[in-house]
């Protein structure tokens, strides 16, 4: 279609509880994801049945995970919904009290009972960014949008509102 995107940065993937957890290894998520622990009791918790909740195949904060760590591509969840609203809503319940999933931070702001979960070299995301059409790649405001999306400034600004920096590899040309 003729377009290109400066990459601004990427939402972080909330992973959420009820339970008394605010932190897990990269090694323990991995273990609940791929059903070796079932008890939260077994990564410190409460002893209470972990409800691992995912998405669909081809959701898109599915498929990142699946790109950048591969044990989610062995997930056993526990129960599967289509849509994000779906999601946040078993979250909004008693059914959700012991769930952990993933999706966009946003999606879970408004949950009180939620808690995102600190995981220990974890970062993934869906990319956020600006799209602009090709013939105006070397218009001066496109370039000075994509040199400053680049800059240790936007990278500050960034995490201040609790995103992830923009993933290198997919960044634009100009930064």
């Amino acid at each position: 279609m003729n377009k290109d995107e400066i990459f601004l940065g990427q939402v972080p993937i909330a992973v959420g509880s009820r339970v008394e957890i605010k932190s897990l290894t990269m090694d323990q998520l991995e273990k609940i994801v791929t059903g070796i622990h079932t008890n939260w009791k077994e990564v410190g918790g409460p002893d209470a049945e972990i409800v691992n909740v995912g998405r669909e195949k081809t959701e898109a904060l599915y498929s990142i995970l699946k790109k950048n760590y591969p044990f989610y591509n062995s997930a056993k969840f526990t129960k599967i919904f289509a849509k994000d609203n779906h999601v946040v809503d078993f979250l909004k319940n008693s059914y959700g009290d012991y769930a952990i999933t993933f999706g966009a931070k946003p999606n879970f702001q408004d949950i009180n009972k939620i808690t995102i979960l600190k995981i220990d070299n974890f970062s993934a995301g869906q990319q956020l960014g600006l799209v602009y059409d090709l013939s105006n790649k070397n218009h001066p405001l496109v370039k000075s949008a994509a040199q400053y999306a680049g800059s240790n400034e936007w990278q500050q600004i960034v995490a201040t509102h609790g995103n992830l920096k923009p993933n290198k590899e997919l960044s634009s040309t100009y930064n």
